[in-house]
């Protein structure tokens, strides 16, 4: 996501030390431990394969692991601490880990403006710091920063057309778009709680609008996929070129009024975080004082038509106050 404020102030402020919190510094270490422990573990297996050891590796390996449990366990504490735990410890199969790593990226996207930066929020009244330049800075949180919910979107990737492309910078951020994944993955979708039920309507809703409009949901194909011969080609891995008319071959390739169960599945799941992302964003602002948006569907009831149902996030939890997980009884760190 950009950086530079619009009015063109790309600089930053000499001798401030960045103000984030040990919740957003401790998130973007444990990217960089998980980093150097998968890039051990890879390096390991590939060894592993032409029958070789490497005991410095083993022991670099046997070292992050230690420090990267160290620093999820702190992260794990400070989410419990955070201003929305009291809402999504009340869904189902939540995770400290997963539900950490995505407030801790938010936490980490706070930064400084220069004093009068038209990207900083009317509502932000911080002193003024001043630097060793005698220039005059603000800073403004992450969740400050984003001041809708669509901004949030957008920061995690997951407006429409937001993808990688080599070559291209990156307008978002990958780690929290990682982490939204995995939340989806490791908590929501087995939780079974309501945003799983969120999840799996959509997915039938969507299904049954698009059979109605002509559309044929077909599997996806596990193989390559010849957009010329519009047929799924039995090759090795590794082949490129299609053997029948030398096209280049995709992984999966829809031809018109063919949607794969695959892209299906992909659109409910955007849709459940988007949804989550959504209600962590006014949770949030809501429990800081901040101000917040009414949503879109309120708003503009003419162009959502009969889409207009709004859904709270204190509709979306499955556990009463009472049985909200992660009691000071239990073990927090080792879930």
């Amino acid at each position: 996501m950009e950086e530079n404020g619009r009015n063109g102030n790309s600089s930053k402020p000499v001798g401030l030390p960045k103000r984030v919190n040990n919740f957003g510094f401790f998130s973007e270490t444990a990217w960089t431990m998980e980093g150097a422990r998968v890039a051990a573990q890879v390096r390991l297996r590939h060894l592993d394969r032409g029958g070789r050891k490497d005991p410095d590796t083993e022991e670099l390996l046997k070292r992050t692991k230690a420090l990267e449990d160290f620093v999820d366990g702190k992260l794990k504490s400070y989410v419990l601490e955070h201003p929305t735990a009291k809402w999504w410890r009340r869904i189902q199969g939540m995770k400290l880990a997963t539900i950490a790593k995505v407030i801790g990226e938010i936490e980490n996207f706070g930064r400084y403006y220069k004093k009068g930066d038209l990207m900083i929020p009317n509502f932000v009244t911080r002193v003024t710091e001043v630097d060793e330049e005698g220039t005059e800075w603000i800073w403004v949180e992450g969740i400050e920063r984003l001041q809708t919910p669509s901004a949030l979107r957008f920061f995690a990737g997951l407006t429409p057309n937001q993808k990688r492309e080599a070559g291209v910078l990156l307008d978002f951020n990958l780690n929290l778009k990682v982490a939204a994944y995995r939340l989806f993955q490791y908590s929501i979708l087995f939780g079974g709680g309501k945003y799983f039920e969120f999840y799996q309507n959509y997915k039938s809703r969507k299904r049954s609008e698009l059979e109605l409009a002509g559309v044929k949901i077909n599997p996806t194909p596990r193989g390559r996929f010849c957009p010329k011969c519009a047929v799924e080609m039995k090759v090795p891995k590794d082949t490129r070129f299609c053997p029948t008319c030398n096209t280049k071959l995709a992984l999966k390739n829809e031809p018109e009024g063919i949607l794969f169960l695959g892209h299906l599945d992909a659109m409910a799941r955007r849709k459940a975080i988007v949804l989550f992302l959504d209600h962590l964003w006014l949770v949030w602002r809501e429990a800081l004082g901040l101000p917040v948006t009414r949503p879109y569907v309120l708003t503009h009831p003419e162009v959502c038509g009969e889409h207009t149902t709004y859904i709270s996030p204190w509709d979306m939890v499955d556990l009463s106050e009472g049985e909200m997980a992660f009691q000071k009884k239990e073990e927090p760190v080792s879930s």
